[in-house]
């Protein structure tokens, strides 16, 4: 039995991974944010259905972030100013954020939340149409948010 010296070898340069750099794709990230949180709040500083916008918004993210938690953090950064500094306010925005893009993150068939169960089930985008409870979530939420708010009275002069 032999055993050979094993031989260090040098560490490659910071920031380089493989045949390519890691550099741009962070800052490509950062630079998206920033602007879609200025074009989101002067697109959408109407008070709206906060509901849906968070659930289109998280779907946005979802796709781009290509992970769960990507897509959880930037969801907030762009609808946080929709919703009211308070404590009822940060409720409604964690409870918004669970029922949307928690759940709709995994529907994206690139999406780690998605890919990962997949993979180790051994099947492939084909799941989508069975998870069901992933896609009916935010519809019921959004049917039940749109069936009890009151409609607005007008006055009549």
């Amino acid at each position: 039995l032999q055993i050979s010296p094993h031989i260090p070898q040098p560490l490659p340069p910071r920031g380089y991974r493989g045949s390519r750099i890691n550099g741009p794709r962070p800052l490509v990230v950062v630079f998206w944010v920033r602007e879609a949180k200025v074009t989101y709040s002067q697109q959408f500083s109407l008070q709206g259905d906060r509901f849906l916008s968070t659930c289109l918004v998280g779907i946005g993210t979802a796709a781009f972030g290509c992970t769960q938690t990507i897509a959880i953090l930037l969801t907030q950064q762009l609808v946080q100013k929709k919703y009211p500094e308070s404590e009822k306010g940060h409720y409604k925005l964690a409870l918004d954020l669970e029922n949307t893009v928690v759940v709709l993150a995994p529907l994206i068939p690139w999406n780690i939340a998605g890919l990962v169960p997949a993979t180790i089930l051994n099947t492939d985008a084909g799941f989508i149409p069975f998870a069901i409870y992933l896609y009916l979530l935010p519809l019921l939420n959004l049917i039940h948010i749109r069936s009890s708010t009151p409609p607005k009275l007008s006055l009549c002069n």
